[in-house]
């Protein structure tokens, strides 16, 4: 079922919606988007590759943190 054919009261927000996709394909871009980092194993490392890992350990540091990255997370300093 495409979003078209979907009921308007599916989606009350659908510039909010076109904005979240538009969002998730530049994101996908940073796959094709090499860094000058490598990885452990040498071969070059893309954006989207640096990005993952990033996040996955600010997610388990805030598990960890006990709740003091929340400032961070919102942008708090």
């Amino acid at each position: 079922m495409t979003m078209t054919s979907l009921p308007s009261s599916s989606f009350p927000d659908r510039g909010r919606l076109a904005r979240t996709i538009e969002f998730l394909q530049a994101a996908e871009a940073l796959e094709d988007t090499l860094r000058s980092g490598r990885t452990a194993q040498g071969r070059p490392e893309s954006t989207a590759e640096h990005t993952w890992r990033l996040c996955l350990m600010l997610m388990m540091g805030e598990q960890n943190a006990n709740g003091r990255f929340e400032g961070f997370m919102r942008g708090a300093a």
